[in-house]
């Protein structure tokens, strides 16, 4: 099985959907949730091509995403870094 590496910003936002999705919706569908959520960030070690092409407005850098229920998965294929995991209605502040 191919991996990933999950970088700095993607460990606090996976601690920040965790914490907010206890709150909203209990710890059951969090867990729930979350599993789903890891299988997605395996997906692009699997199938680097799954994602859409973006670039960075500020920085122009290139990336990947796809999205997952509310959240996007941005990522890079170097190593299939997961790099940021935003609520979708805060995709530009990747």
């Amino acid at each position: 099985m191919n991996t990933y590496i999950r970088s700095k910003r993607t460990k606090q936002d996976i601690q920040q959907i965790t914490r907010r999705s206890v709150e909203d919706f209990g710890e059951t569908q969090t867990l729930k949730y979350m599993a789903d959520l890891q299988a997605k960030m395996q997906l692009p070690a699997e199938r680097p091509d799954v994602g859409r092409d973006f670039v960075h407005s500020r920085t122009r850098r290139q990336y990947l995403f796809f999205r997952h229920e509310s959240h996007v998965i941005y990522y890079r294929k170097r190593t299939c870094d997961v790099l940021h995991c935003p609520h979708s209605a805060y995709q530009d502040a990747a």
